[in-house]
């Protein structure tokens, strides 16, 4: 048994209870043998003091909305030539959505996040000489100083703080695949057109809202649970997926076939075949 599994359910067994937590540990439970858990050390304590964050991390905010349009600040687009990122507002059309992926790293227990695939016109930059993208992903995740590093034992005590990450696929790909090397599968979503939009906006409804005060728990409030929201709310009470775990909402998808064949992403073939690796 992997070490990291170990402590994730040492945490689990720690944490109070409550629905996400005994999913969690369900799910644990199936990865490990009986008898080979040691109880973790004590989370690290954040310091109030240093809020300052990792430079890949900006919670998207709302600029505007105006019918089918929105306009939305603190989009992550690329890197500039200093080696910082550029972050812009962005123009982001939801009737013109063509597909939406359910997307998981293939490292550990998985990272979840959610892509969506727009019309030419319906995503872009309004910074002049910005790429044109048409891939923007949502991805929840926990909001790291710099001081910090990730790790889900100390997640499922609510240190860290969450955020919602709205970027190009590009941008995602470029820091997962490229430089991490880190594989990456994306799966389209088998949902009708109208499931699809309403996907959309909850997306960009839920991605600007104000997460003052909200943490990120390994088991009750993380990257896949609430991307799952976000597929759920245009899925019927029978079609919904519940997991608490990446690996396991993705293994749903796959035997409820309503995903598609996966597009790989890879060191060696960091575009997928569908994007230009910046």
């Amino acid at each position: 048994m992997k070490s990291s599994t170990k402590l994730l359910f040492a945490a689990a067994l720690l944490m109070p209870p409550s629905a996400g937590w005994s999913k969690g540990l369900d799910e644990l439970k199936k990865m490990q043998p009986p008898g080979a858990i040691a109880a973790p050390a004590a989370p690290q304590t954040p310091n109030p003091d240093a809020e300052v964050y990792k430079d890949y991390i900006g919670q998207a905010g709302l600029v505007s909305e105006s019918g089918n349009a929105w306009k939305i600040g603190n989009v992550r687009w690329s890197r500039g030539a200093d080696g910082k990122y550029d972050w812009d507002t962005a123009l982001i059309k939801p009737g013109m959505v063509e597909q939406v992926y359910w997307g998981q790293t293939l490292s550990g227990f998985g990272h979840a996040f959610l892509v969506f695939k727009l019309k030419p016109g319906g995503f872009k930059s309004l910074r002049p000489g910005a790429y044109r993208s048409d891939y923007l992903v949502l991805s929840v995740e926990s909001k790291l100083r710099k001081d910090q590093s990730w790790n889900p034992v100390v997640g499922a005590f609510g240190v860290f703080k969450i955020v919602w990450i709205l970027s190009t696929l590009e941008s995602f790909v470029e820091d997962n695949v490229r430089v991490n090397g880190t594989p990456t599968d994306i799966y389209p979503l088998l949902l009708s057109a109208s499931a699809r939009r309403k996907m959309t906006d909850v997306a960009l409804r839920l991605s600007v809202k104000d997460r003052s005060g909200e943490v990120f728990n390994t088991f009750t409030n993380n990257c896949g649970i609430n991307a799952l929201s976000v597929v759920n709310s245009a899925l019927s009470e029978e079609q919904a997926v519940h997991a608490v775990l990446p690996s396991s909402a993705t293994e749903k998808f796959i035997s409820r076939k309503l995903v598609g064949q996966p597009v790989h992403f890879t060191r060696e073939n960091p575009g997928g075949g569908i994007i230009a690796p910046r």
